[in-house]
């Protein structure tokens, strides 16, 4: 259970700051409620999602477990940022947590986008950005896992970042190898998810490039199109209320 700036409609009856003191005494109230029971598994307990959503922890991780991560900067130093896109050209720009945002009231949103050197100036000062270095890929992939099964989706677009446009696509069910299948186990055990959703890039040579992981990332779209039985394997998961005799 999270509570932010869109949740205080729930309170339109209250000013904004009254709204905002009930929004947090429903979050740690109720939400400290149902965090204190012991015992069922959470698919995915709403803590563990939270420190599971933080990306340069994501990375430090996937790098411990074996994966290949592309070269990353996390900054605000505008003469660092542009130091790493001069050495690691061409670099994408992602950011590090999406947020609701409008702009004269109309909804914003940002993808993985190109960035160079020229571009970087003084107002990067504001906040952080993650940098990384941008992998030639011919593919990507959206990997869903429920306890301990694996659904693996190839996504054909062609497109830098496939968000951009979902009718560009082609999917194509596909295997992992058991290396990758073990490390991507490793990151939900790391952070105690019951189930997670990895992106991955892959290039031309066949290697697997670490993305990013979405603790509660959309798969209904691609049951649809695959056939693959991901809301039935959430559905057993919950019923048999175990992963493999731990609970995460």
């Amino acid at each position: 259970m999270e509570c932010h700036a869109h949740d205080f409609l729930a309170f339109e009856h209250l000013a904004a700051d009254d709204a905002r003191y009930a929004a947090a005494q429903v979050r740690y109230g109720l939400g400290g409620i149902l965090y204190a029971l012991d015992g069922p598994l959470w698919v995915n307990h709403p803590l563990r999602d939270t420190a599971a959503d933080y990306k340069p922890a994501q990375l430090a991780v996937a790098r411990r477990l074996g994966l290949t991560v592309p070269a990353t900067l996390v900054t605000n130093d505008p003469d660092k940022a542009r130091q790493f896109t001069a050495a690691h050209g061409p670099v994408v720009a992602k950011t590090l947590r999406w947020t609701p945002y409008e702009r004269d009231g109309v909804p914003m949103t940002s993808w993985a986008e190109p960035v160079v050197t020229d571009e970087i100036d003084d107002s990067l000062r504001a906040a952080p950005h993650l940098f990384q270095a941008r992998v030639e890929k011919v593919t990507d992939l959206r990997v869903l896992i429920v306890g301990r099964r694996v659904f693996a989706v190839r996504i054909d677009s062609g497109l830098l970042d496939w968000r951009t446009d979902y009718d560009a696509h082609s999917y194509a069910v596909v295997d992992l190898p058991e290396r990758l299948v073990n490390a991507l186990h490793g990151v939900l055990d790391h952070f105690g998810l019951a189930s997670g959703s990895f992106d991955l890039a892959v290039d031309g040579d066949g290697e697997f490039h670490w993305l990013e992981l979405n603790p509660n990332g959309q798969w209904g779209w691609l049951e649809e199109r695959t056939g693959l039985e991901m809301s039935a394997a959430i559905a057993d998961l919950l019923i048999r209320g175990e992963l493999d005799g731990h609970r995460p």
